[in-house]
């Protein structure tokens, strides 16, 4: 948990259930978002070959302005989501500069799958026989599930539209502003919640706790391998376009949402035991992605991927700083190796799964040997500032103070041509979608 002068910020994920009225003006507001969000990228292009720098939020927001008044194709998306388009854009592209990969991609009609409304003014949240309702602007009041609003503030919306095959699937993510020294934490008088734990993450066991805690794999999509397979092939030896098609689509659809709900319920369930049954965290300070790239076959790789090794961690770092527990990360190296009682190195390899120890005679897990380790280590340690561990400091910061400089909006509309051929391309393959001409300016 952060200080007095830091604010948290929760997201309500709720589903929606809009009527047919309602979804044609999800989609046209989709739609609207997803060539404003194009355009934006290509000003972005243009303004960094030109003048060598990206624009600055103003500039795109007045950008978005001038698009408005000429481009009828984006009218039918809710004005003020512009300002979210144009904050999407600018966040991508300076992504895409640190990582060193050209520009961001543009969206197609099958990959916009969401717009936002960036002011508490543009949405408004009710609850109505105990049921949530959102209006939204230019779609209107939109029934949605049963749950309980936060009690802080809205700030901002998003509505996500979820292709399901046959259907669609909506959604609403609703961000609250919850104030300074909000802190949120669950009573166990039943057990003594106040001492440290350390949490070795792994493969074989998603996590490992040191006292003694042992979470399993649940292997969801190498377990159901040959059933992915099978739908997969059904897919493709239907005809696009038809019932049939659909229909499989429908059923693959639904069991990847399945797969994803058990690892979303693995990893709530390791950090809910993680945060709230213990009064600090002791992790490893070690990188996921770095771990999956040495797996030494495709097996593991997918064991890694049902392990959801980088959104445990991430969901305890949250939760922890919500509740305003500690976290703190040690060097990782020789966790493994070290006998937690006696301090031997006792080497052994990936296949040899439990400790045994020739000098003091200590047999456990070789996982919960070394979130003993981990523990030690941690134990010697100032708890820091809480931060995730995968999520680098600076990422969301300020902008580079060259890019608030103010400038002139770059002479765009010389290339109406290039725009059109750049952004309408590819774009009408599934939905009967059709890209409008620009008006001459």
């Amino acid at each position: 948990m952060g200080g007095d002068g830091e604010r948290t910020v929760l997201t309500l994920k709720a589903k929606i259930y809009p009527d047919s009225e309602q979804e044609r003006a999800i989609a046209a507001c989709i739609e609207g978002y997803r060539r404003a969000y194009n355009y934006m990228v290509l000003y972005c292009s243009f303004s960094l070959r030109d003048f060598g720098r990206l624009p600055s939020f103003a500039e795109l927001c007045r950008f978005s302005t001038l698009i408005w008044k000429r481009l009828p194709s984006i009218r039918g998306m809710y004005n003020n989501s512009m300002h979210d388009a144009a904050r999407r854009a600018l966040t991508a592209y300076r992504a895409c500069i640190e990582r060193g990969r050209g520009r961001p991609r543009f969206k197609s009609v099958r990959a916009a799958r969401s717009y936002g409304y960036p002011k508490p003014q543009d949405f408004r949240l009710e609850r109505k026989g105990g049921r949530i309702r959102l209006r939204l602007g230019k779609v209107g009041r939109v029934r949605g599930s049963r749950q309980e609003p936060l009690p802080g503030d809205p700030r901002t919306c998003t509505v996500v539209r979820k292709d399901m095959g046959t259907h669609y699937d909506y959604y609403a993510c609703v961000t609250f502003d919850m104030g300074a020294g909000y802190g949120r934490g669950e009573e166990w008088p039943e057990r003594d919640v106040s001492s440290p734990v350390g949490i070795d993450l792994g493969v074989s066991h998603v996590a490992a706790f040191s006292d003694g805690a042992v979470y399993d794999n649940p292997k969801g999509f190498s377990r159901d391998l040959k059933r992915f397979e099978r739908l997969h092939r059904r897919l493709s030896e239907t005809l696009p376009g038809t019932r049939a098609y659909d229909k499989a689509r429908s059923r693959l659809a639904h069991a990847y949402e399945r797969l994803t709900n058990k690892r979303k319920q693995m990893v709530e369930q390791v950090s809910h035991d993680a945060v709230f049954l213990h009064g600090g965290i002791v992790m490893e300070d070690l990188s996921v992605q770095q771990l999956r790239s040495i797996s030494m076959s495709r097996r593991m790789s997918r064991l890694y991927a049902d392990a959801s090794l980088g959104m445990i961690r991430a969901r305890i770092a949250d939760k922890a700083q919500s509740a305003g527990r500690s976290v703190v990360l040690v060097d990782p190296r020789g966790t493994s190796q070290l006998c937690s009682r006696c301090g031997l190195y006792v080497e052994k390899g990936l296949s040899v799964r439990r400790h045994e120890c020739p000098r003091c005679g200590l047999r456990i897990d070789r996982d919960v040997n070394a979130a003993m380790n981990i523990l030690e280590r941690g134990s010697a340690r100032d708890p820091g500032p809480v931060r995730g561990p995968n999520r680098p400091a600076g990422r969301h910061g300020p902008a580079d103070p060259a890019q608030k400089a103010a400038g002139r909006l770059p002479d765009l509309y010389h290339k109406i041509q290039e725009l059109e051929l750049k952004i309408t391309r590819g774009n009408t393959r599934r939905r009967s979608y059709s890209a409008r001409p620009m008006t001459t300016i």
